[in-house]
């Protein structure tokens, strides 16, 4: 899986930037039959609507992977003003934070891998 600032790389950089990179670097694969031999390459991080999967796809990735996005559909259980600020917000509205590892107990070092949460009430 292809991970990037969004999903908790810590260099900055955007999923779709580093996709093509990756995949091209990657063990080669039957053009015919691409999921043999090894995992699929899944794309994660910053990719929020059509647009993003599209691009995610098109530089070789498997599929793509849409996380915080679908906390504001009507079927989520997230509380409206945190559906309001996804909708609402911008990249810079973002802020680097390990507090959903805590909360997870994942029990990774936030100082170093930090998620890109955002800044709301």
């Amino acid at each position: 899986m292809f991970q990037r600032a969004d999903t908790g790389e810590d260099g900055g950089h955007g999923v779709v930037d580093c996709v093509h990179e990756d995949v091209r670097c990657a063990t080669p694969r039957s053009p015919l039959r691409p999921w043999e031999g090894r995992p699929a390459d899944l794309a994660a991080g910053g990719i929020a609507d059509d647009r993003g999967v599209a691009a995610a796809l098109a530089l070789g990735a498997a599929d793509a992977l849409i996380g915080t996005r679908f906390q504001a559909t009507a079927e989520s259980l997230a509380d409206p003003a945190t559906a309001e600020a996804i909708v609402s917000g911008r990249g810079q509205d973002t802020e680097r934070s390990g507090v959903l590892d805590i909360a997870r107990g994942a029990g990774r070092p936030a100082a170093k891998y930090t998620a890109r949460t955002l800044d709301h009430p």
